[in-house]
């Protein structure tokens, strides 16, 4: 039976209505481009920055430095006017810098060892930086660290480096750092692959 102004169907609408369009990741990327500053640009041409909140261990500040962060995040939050996203997610720890203070002591160590005064007692010290480095490269593969960030947009590149001043001078004890190209791209590949740890 047929019904009245409906078309037989086309065989070919068929197959190429389960075939998969294949796109690259990166035309489902919201970003187009990226400077070396960090700062991105959006398909919609808007301008993107990225900042990490320096993390700090709640659990060692007193009651005072508790409230005083608190009252901080409250005062970002209500004096920056345009909206602005927190993220978080788990990323690699970074501990370069202590890696880099515990070599140099290592590398203090083994001069005062060649004067030849202490050596046992140097030698001892010597062994527990060693253990220590090698504690601080497996604890920067084997556990993730929590952080966070806060990103603001602005429709010209002008827009957000008044955005940028606003939210730096409200930020005060809260440590933002701008993240750069070489980190913001860790993180971006990492808030677009959560299952990759």
């Amino acid at each position: 039976m047929r019904v009245k102004g409906q078309n037989s169907v086309d065989k070919k609408s068929i197959l190429q209505f389960g075939k998969q369009e294949e796109r690259s990741i990166l035309d489902l990327f919201p970003y187009k481009s990226c400077t070396e500053e960090g700062v991105l640009v959006t398909k919609e041409d808007h301008f993107q920055r990225y900042y990490r909140v320096v993390s700090t261990d709640v659990e060692g500040l007193n009651e005072q430095e508790k409230l005083e962060r608190m009252n901080q995040l409250t005062t970002v939050m209500r004096t920056y006017v345009p909206t602005i996203k927190l993220v978080s997610l788990t990323t690699e720890t970074d501990l370069t810098e202590q890696i880099v203070q515990k070599r140099q002591l290592l590398d203090k160590n083994r001069m005062e060892q060649s004067l030849g005064r202490n050596l046992q007692r140097l030698r001892k010290y010597e062994k527990k930086l060693v253990e220590e480095i090698q504690e601080l490269k497996r604890a920067e593969q084997e556990r993730p660290d929590l952080s966070f960030f806060f990103v603001i947009e602005g429709k010209t590149n002008k827009d957000l480096q008044t955005r940028n001043r606003q939210l730096m001078r409200s930020s005060g004890i809260l440590g933002l750092k701008p993240l750069y190209k070489k980190e913001l791209i860790k993180i971006l590949y990492r808030m677009n692959n959560m299952n990759d740890e």
